[in-house]
């Protein structure tokens, strides 16, 4: 909305407003502030804003990002290299998984990057919001882990912000397309006509 002057509409606003009371609720129970959560969304949404206005295709953004921080990665396997025997510390199935998780994590960014040149940047967002449900169905129901009031009032919000946002844009776009072949039958007939 700041940079690319995007206009939510009124169901929009209001799962807006039921994803941050989830994220504020969550916050007061817990008792503290998630600064790392915060820089993650923070830095996520520059991220997700640069790679949106940026003129390169997926592909070539992507090569441009990995050449610039390869840098630092380089200079911290040569302290390795020169503390150690040359190994950089790790076997070969080390260095195989970090091999895979290249590929493993860079895949999902040449789509998300493709991806967000063809939706809002204000749908991306509340997209976003499908990992950490998954991590969340995921560590309660394969890992087990403890689910506490304060993760499930915070999930209820979202879960609900998240339906109504979808609801809300399933309908805007039936609108549309019945008002766009609405539009296009009258042409029709028109020309028909003439």
């Amino acid at each position: 909305m700041l940079f690319l002057k995007e206009r939510l509409r009124g169901f929009q606003w209001l799962a807006v407003f039921l994803a941050g009371a989830g994220v504020i609720t969550t916050t007061i129970l817990f008792g503290h502030t998630p600064y790392i959560s915060l820089y993650l969304a923070v830095s996520w949404a520059f991220y997700g804003l640069l790679r949106k206005k940026s003129p390169l295709n997926s592909a070539e953004g992507l090569t441009i990002e990995t050449a610039i921080l390869s840098i630092p990665a380089f200079i911290y396997m040569f302290i390795l290299a020169s503390a150690g025997d040359g190994s950089f510390g790790l076997n070969i199935s080390t260095s195989l998984l970090l091999v895979g998780a290249g590929i493993t994590s860079g895949l999902p960014l040449l789509i998300f990057i493709a991806g967000s040149r063809m939706i809002s940047l204000s749908l991306a967002g509340f997209l976003q919001y499908i990992y950490p449900t998954l991590i969340f169905i995921v560590g309660v129901f394969v890992f087990k882990e403890p689910l506490n009031t304060a993760k499930l009032i915070g999930f209820i919000f979202i879960w609900i912000a998240l339906f109504i946002y979808s609801l809300e844009g399933i309908i805007t776009n039936k609108k549309t397309y019945a008002a766009g072949s609405a539009g296009t039958n009258s042409m029709k007939a028109e020309g028909e006509t003439e």
